[in-house]
């Protein structure tokens, strides 16, 4: 199994100095990952990205996340700290209300066929009666390549994950 997401994110209840160190933030946030790049920005909040790396990031006056979609990273949680660390201190954050880390795992497959053959043991026998009715119907070879796709990769490599 290989990390496929990985994401953390915390809120905090006063980054009133957002609007003051907004720029300071950004520059030691880029300092800290040499290539991040400025992608949008709203009033109370910067958006960044590390092209190349699927890690994109984000800071706001109550929130702040970091997310990557790219297979593998075990860099991910020292990222993580130093985010975490950094935003905290420029910011003068003492206190967060709620954090969030999500990671997901996959299993690389060889192809959509071999994904399913591992994924169809863990649906559920009622899911699988369920799917088998509506694959009868006159448009259930549009469902069956639907559910197929859902399994696909999302990227034009040639791997298929469960």
């Amino acid at each position: 199994m290989v990390p496929l997401f990985q994401l953390f994110e915390f809120s905090y209840p006063d980054g009133l100095l957002f609007y003051d160190r907004s720029g300071a933030l950004s520059r030691r946030l880029q300092e800290m990952l040499p290539g991040l790049a400025f992608k949008t920005a709203s009033l109370d909040q910067r958006n960044f990205v590390l092209p190349g790396s699927e890690l994109e990031l984000f800071f706001g006056i109550a929130v702040s996340v970091i997310q990557t979609l790219a297979p593998g990273q075990q860099e991910f949680p020292s990222t993580v700290a130093g985010f975490l660390q950094t935003v905290t201190e420029v910011l003068e954050v003492t206190q967060l209300k709620e954090f969030r880390f999500r990671y997901v795992l996959g299993k690389p497959c060889g192809s959509d066929e071999e994904a399913q053959k591992l994924m169809w043991p863990l649906v559920p026998e009622e899911s699988k009666a369920k799917m088998s009715s509506v694959a009868e119907l006159p448009n259930g070879r549009r469902f069956k390549a639907s559910f197929c796709l859902a399994i696909s990769p999302a990227s034009p490599a040639s791997r298929s994950y469960i």
